[in-house]
């Protein structure tokens, strides 16, 4: 009877992974890290929900942000580091591209993605704070994208729950 190891931590179906697992998997220093683009994200906005998410047996579990309905970015967490996804519109690229942010070794990561109809899912793995703040910068340009385009589709109307005086 042969014995098959996992390729990643959490690709056990029947096992959703708790906090405390994930942060023991990513040892206090990138744990930190992880902590720290939440509060990042939390400054931005509490709309975002976070959900573990099945994403088949090569990634296994992670956490999916979304916000309004629209996936924002994918983490998955692995021995020591973390990965951040985010689906960038083909027509937007050079924008997320020219984000200050982004340092050489996060640009070079848009050279290898996953295509899907007119967009790039550009994964950048974590290992430090500069890597925190870029992949914040591009969790807030894509978050103010759904957030124009959601305002676009409602014709540029705010709704609210108070009806005007006739």
């Amino acid at each position: 009877m042969s014995e098959t190891t996992p390729k990643f931590p959490f690709n056990d179906y029947k096992h959703i992974p708790s906090r405390a697992e994930i942060d023991r998997i990513l040892g206090p220093e990138t744990a930190g890290l992880l902590k720290r683009f939440e509060e990042k994200l939390g400054m931005k906005t509490r709309a975002v929900s976070w959900e573990m998410h099945w994403s088949g047996d090569e990634q296994g579990w992670g956490y999916r942000g979304t916000y309004k309905n629209k996936v924002l970015c994918v983490l998955h967490f692995y021995r020591g580091f973390f990965s951040f996804t985010v689906s960038i519109p083909e027509t937007k690229e050079a924008e997320y591209k020219a984000l200050k942010e982004l340092k050489e070794k996060h640009l070079n990561r848009f050279a290898h993605y996953k295509q899907s109809p007119h967009v790039k899912w550009i994964t950048i793995h974590v290992h430090t704070r500069v890597d925190v703040e870029a992949i914040g910068a591009l969790v807030y340009k894509k978050f103010d994208e759904i957030k124009e385009k959601k305002l676009a589709q409602s014709g540029g109307k705010v709704h609210t729950s108070k009806r005007k005086s006739e």
